[in-house]
């Protein structure tokens, strides 16, 4: 490995732990999580990224789902916030433990799917009037 790899092997990872902890100062997360918060929004950027140099052709269609591709990168910390609200209140409700909206797998499969039904139903009245 010459001396120009490994100065570019360091630019990206300075820039790349200076991501993590950026997300673990602005949001208030731990590491492990902030860690898995900037991956995701790094893999979604890339995806995004390579669709568009490829010369793939962006639908109308396709804007509903990178929408919840988008609202999937913050599903750690969605459960990060909600586990450590969940610890400190301590209410018990039907013999469960107290969990936000926002932590709950099942609301968030909700809204995801709303978000596309709704997505292309509005796509659908637009295209047709």
């Amino acid at each position: 490995m010459s001396e120009g790899e490994k100065l570019i092997f360091a630019l990206i990872a300075i820039i790349g732990v200076s991501v993590v902890a950026w997300f673990r100062s602005t949001f208030g997360l731990d590491w492990p999580t902030s860690l898995q918060v900037a991956g995701a929004h790094g893999l979604f950027i890339g995806v995004i990224w390579i669709a568009i140099s490829t010369g793939f052709e962006i639908v109308p269609g396709l804007i509903p789902v990178a929408i919840v591709g988008y609202l999937a990168c913050w599903r750690p910390a969605l459960a990060y916030w909600a586990n450590s609200k969940m610890g400190s209140l301590g209410d018990y409700v039907l013999g469960s433990a107290y969990m936000p909206w926002y932590g709950n797998d099942w609301i968030q499969l909700g809204i995801a799917s709303a978000i596309i039904v709704f997505g292309y139903f509005f796509i659908h009245i637009i295209k047709r009037y």
